[in-house]
């Protein structure tokens, strides 16, 4: 089984999405940029264990992580990620983060 080589970000009532790498590096330039957002709170949905990297590292720099499983989700589904600024944002397909942002919590 192939990991998932790219991660899919959006930022609750912002237009833009991101797309990072899967890896070290990836990570690092979405830290950033969450950060720059003011984002504190992350949902990821689990895809397999491939967000597992992520996860670890987003928790290590002090972010809180949320991962959920897609049935967790009664949305309509997407590809991505989203969040709101001081509170959640969300890594997954840009469709999945925009919806995994809106969750209470």
């Amino acid at each position: 089984m192939r990991p998932k080589s790219k991660l899919d970000a959006a930022v609750y009532g912002r237009t833009e999405l991101w797309q990072v790498s899967n890896s070290l590096a990836g990570w690092r330039i979405l830290m950033t940029k969450l950060a720059e957002a003011g984002v504190s709170r992350i949902s990821i949905e689990a895809t397999g264990g491939y967000e597992r990297g992520a996860v670890e590292h987003l928790r290590a720099a002090g972010f809180a992580v949320l991962v959920l499983q897609p049935i967790q989700d009664s949305r309509p589904r997407m590809t991505s990620s989203a969040a709101r600024p001081g509170s959640s944002t969300s890594i997954s397909p840009p469709y999945d983060a925009r919806c995994l942002a809106t969750l209470p919590g």
